[in-house]
């Protein structure tokens, strides 16, 4: 004997409507987890961040980040640099120092992998990153 299961047209509209609901709820979640997550990891970090501002207007000092960095990396001794994202590598090989490390999946940079999987085994101290 075969098991010949009927279902009737009304089922497949409350299915179909289940399904179109608990997608609509899902859609407005995250609309609202976000920003609610965003604002819960700021909490959470905040004690680590540097309240100070540089009000610098980078265009009448003819100052470019290439610079900046450099006196940044000026100012210590045995210095680790990161950059975080150096597909175009027009900062990383500008960077003299022998203590850097460029972080890019796709090009250029020293490691090649997401910085996500890089910080889950790095040691590394590091004195200056972008």
């Amino acid at each position: 004997m075969s098991n010949i299961t009927l279902r009737s047209p009304e089922f497949e509209v409350i299915k179909f409507s289940s399904n179109y609901f608990l997608r609509l709820i899902r859609f407005i979640l995250r609309l609202f987890y976000s920003p609610i997550k965003n604002y819960l990891l700021q909490l959470r970090w905040r004690h680590h961040s540097d309240s100070r501002f540089l009000d610098i207007d980078w265009k009448k000092y003819k100052f470019n980040r290439i610079a900046l960095v450099n006196l940044l990396l000026k100012r210590f001794t045995n210095t680790n640099y990161l950059e975080i994202g150096c597909a175009a590598d027009e900062l990383f090989s500008s960077v003299p120092i022998l203590g850097k490390v460029g972080i890019d999946p796709l090009s250029c940079g020293t490691v090649k992998e997401t910085s996500d999987s890089f910080f889950t085994h790095n040691t590394m101290i590091f004195d200056v990153f972008l």
